[in-house]
């Protein structure tokens, strides 16, 4: 929306406090939930699930997606000073282990 209509005050998802939390439990969640996934396929597959190497990509681009996205906040509060954030959780440990 802030892309297509510029003149409108709406904030970007990280930039309110609640919906940055959301986004990193979200995050968890699915890393989680991919977790199961794999080892679901790998180990514990029932005979009329067809394995191929699409569905494998495709866990892993999610992963990447979820992976990336704690990053992402753990490089902004790193780059606000190394400051943690209660509503960022998991970004504020990743950015203390980074700032060392």
């Amino acid at each position: 929306m802030r892309g297509l209509f510029p003149f409108l005050p709406v904030p970007y998802p990280d930039e309110v406090k609640v919906v940055s939390l959301f986004l990193e439990l979200f995050a968890i969640l699915v890393l989680v939930s991919l977790g199961v996934a794999v080892a679901r396929r790998q180990f514990f597959a029932p005979p009329h699930l067809h394995l191929s190497m699409d569905a494998n990509l495709i866990l892993g681009l999610i992963g990447l997606l979820m992976v990336s996205t704690l990053f992402g906040n753990a490089f902004r509060l790193v780059g606000e000073g190394g400051h943690t954030s209660a509503w960022m959780p998991f970004g504020s440990v990743l950015s203390r282990r980074l700032s060392g």
